[in-house]
């Protein structure tokens, strides 16, 4: 259950990061959601350790790619909303 999980809303500014965007952590998984009416255009992971991670559509299964802290912007286009599993490969 995510509600069990550490909620990281240091990492982002509601009123100053676009898109709004939610973290929470759960063991070394982080979950991110993103929010906006439309977005297309890269997307910043923060938080991430120094490490390599597999990017899942939480809702779809679809994998998005891998990321690290180095390389943590992702490309996607959503309306709505996208949320995202992050875990260590």
């Amino acid at each position: 259950m995510l509600s069990r999980g550490q909620y990281l809303g240091q990492l982002y500014d509601i009123g100053f990061d676009a898109p709004e965007t939610h973290v929470i952590r759960k063991d070394r998984t982080m979950y991110y959601a993103f929010f906006a009416k439309q977005w297309k255009g890269p997307v910043e992971l923060r938080g991430l350790e120094d490490r390599n991670y597999s990017v899942v559509d939480y809702i779809t299964g679809k994998s998005l790619g891998i990321v690290s802290r180095r390389n943590s912007h992702l490309p996607v286009e959503f309306a709505g909303n996208l949320l995202v599993e992050v875990s260590p490969q």
